[in-house]
């Protein structure tokens, strides 16, 4: 029964760690700014709430001084309905940021996978390349074996 149960949570940590990747699907960030106290004011109101799970990257602290929050999917009708009514300007900064978290993430593995890259020894075929990665391994067999290797 113990090594059962050890099993069991080891299992269960296993299956925290792998959904313990949060995913922005949807999520909005918006940039708002208040034209005056009153609209300074609700802004922090909005802050203060907990049932939104707003993320505010920049927070307000005066007047006209740009407002950055991360908004989630559940709550971006209800966020832009309350700013629109209260006549608080708003423009959305990142329209999806899943999509342009998964872009990054692309393009610091591909950097990553690129600076690896010093010599034909280090080249990995057990994973995916890029055709520029491809190309530049080509080049660098060329160069490590004139005598044995030509490019056509």
């Amino acid at each position: 029964l113990r090594v059962m149960m050890r099993g069991f949570f080891s299992f269960a940590a296993l299956v925290m760690v792998a959904l313990g990747k949060e995913v922005f699907n949807g999520h909005q960030v918006l940039r708002i700014v208040a034209k005056d106290g009153a609209q300074l004011s609700l802004i922090k109101h909005l802050e203060d709430r907990t049932d939104f799970e707003l993320d505010f990257w920049r927070r307000a602290t005066y007047v006209s001084s740009p407002v950055d929050v991360r908004v989630p999917s559940h709550s971006l009708h209800f966020v832009k309905s309350y700013l629109e009514k209260l006549d608080i300007h708003y423009s959305i900064m990142i329209e999806d940021l899943q999509v342009l978290l998964n872009k990054e993430q692309e393009e610091i593995h591909s950097a990553a996978r690129a600076a690896q890259l010093k010599d034909t020894d280090s080249f990995d075929y057990s994973n995916y390349h890029t055709l520029t990665e491809i190309y530049t391994f080509h080049d660098m067999l060329v160069a490590e074996n004139p005598n044995l290797v030509s490019k056509i």
